[in-house]
């Protein structure tokens, strides 16, 4: 290899300082001014510090919605990550009644040449912001979810704890700095297997595995092998109930699923006041709504109310 890691860390030491620092910090200070913290609904209180017990649940998508995931994907030329991340300002945003929503992300940081084959850590956090306007068509959104990616993406070199440090945040023990939840898309599965096939030495772990760590209040990770896509909701267990995890991928589903649904029938009409977070069943039946409705109870008519 041309370079090795001890090279890079060089280079970045060399490189982000100067105009090239204050033109990137300069970038996030504008788009983190004010920033406010994600207000989730909590089940239980938050601990006066972080507390890393979690969970995670995993889900499936079905290959006929992953399919047409992608090809809204492609209609609109934006990446599936795009797509997907939308979904999740969406479902971030009916949970906590706020529209600006920040979250964070992982970027690889090898996009300079000769980066892409050495060994080492080089992976950053970004922080993503997005301020939703319920006004605008789903197509819209997702465009503007694009593009704010490629500008994060263009001011990646800073590292998060230079960040961090240069906006002066406050430190909270209770709380991860900025954000409190992420989102990420990996796609390993096919890849090795297109490369290699059966022959690769290695090979992948058909197992589950659960360390039960939650780093961040809720971490979503979805997964592309190529063909279908599933996902993960890792969360605190000091902070949710795996029942409200289980509604909120109901709702992750059901909201990705009206946005290609509508966007085969009705093009650029749809707009995002009028995606619905619940779907119609969750009414009747066992639904979660039939049980807070059921409040009616017999009452003794011969007694005071008192008594």
């Amino acid at each position: 290899l041309r370079i090795q890691y001890k090279d890079f860390a060089l280079w970045q030491r060399d490189y982000l300082q100067g105009e090239v620092l204050d033109s990137q910090l300069e970038y996030w200070k504008g788009k983190l001014l004010e920033v406010e913290s994600l207000n989730l609904p909590l089940d239980y209180a938050r601990p006066s510090a972080i507390s890393y017990e979690g969970n995670t649940l995993h889900f499936s998508i079905a290959d006929s919605l992953s399919e047409e995931l992608r090809l809204l994907s492609r209609d609109l030329g934006v990446s599936l990550y795009s797509v997907m991340l939308g979904g999740y300002y969406l479902l971030l945003s009916s949970y906590s009644g706020q529209k600006d929503i920040v979250l964070g992300t992982v970027v690889a940081n090898r996009h300079h040449a000769g980066l892409e084959d050495l060994i080492g850590f080089f992976v950053n956090t970004l922080v993503l912001r997005e301020d939703i306007d319920y006004g605008v068509s789903v197509r819209d959104f997702i465009l503007q979810v694009s593009d704010s990616v490629s500008q994060a993406q263009m001011h990646q070199d800073v590292p998060f704890e230079k960040l961090v440090e240069e906006l002066g945040v406050v430190q909270d023990v209770s709380r991860h700095p900025i954000f409190q939840v992420m989102f990420g898309l990996q796609s390993f599965g096919n890849e090795a297997k297109r490369m290699y096939g059966e022959d690769s030495l290695f090979q992948e772990f058909k197992g589950s595995i659960s360390y039960d760590v939650a780093k961040f209040d809720l971490s979503v990770m979805i997964d592309d092998d190529g063909k279908s896509l599933s996902g993960s909701f890792n969360y605190a267990r000091g902070l949710f109930k795996e029942s409200t995890i289980d509604h909120m991928i109901s709702t992750y589903v059901y909201l990705l699923e009206q946005m290609v649904c509508h966007h085969k029938e009705s093009g650029s009409k749809l707009r995002l006041e009028d995606l619905s977070w619940v779907r119609e069943e969750e009414y009747s039946g066992d639904g979660i709504f039939t049980h807070l409705l059921d409040t009616y109870t017999g009452y003794d008519r011969t007694a005071t109310i008192h008594e």
